[in-house]
């Protein structure tokens, strides 16, 4: 993940990144998001890193917040 946060921060537009992390992920390691964010912020990427309480992997996009954290972020990408 680290070379490819670096690779991408070098390009001449560099990506946003949207991470929505679920709080009891039973797949992905609670860890791996908080790390991808903070590698992220030193290599000097803007990143938005929502975190959906209680919610298991396949449960965040059922969120009632999800879409509009999604349109935020798609509005902060083309701005």
């Amino acid at each position: 993940m680290r070379e490819y946060t670096t690779q991408i921060s070098r390009r001449s537009d560099p990506p946003r990144i949207m991470i929505v992390q679920a709080e009891n992920d039973e797949i992905v390691n609670e860890k791996m998001a908080p790390e991808i964010r903070d590698l992220a912020i030193r290599n000097n990427l803007e990143v938005d890193h929502y975190t959906v309480r209680g919610a298991l992997h396949f449960e965040c996009m059922g969120y009632k917040e999800f879409h509009s954290w999604v349109s935020a972020f798609i509005a902060r990408c083309i701005a």
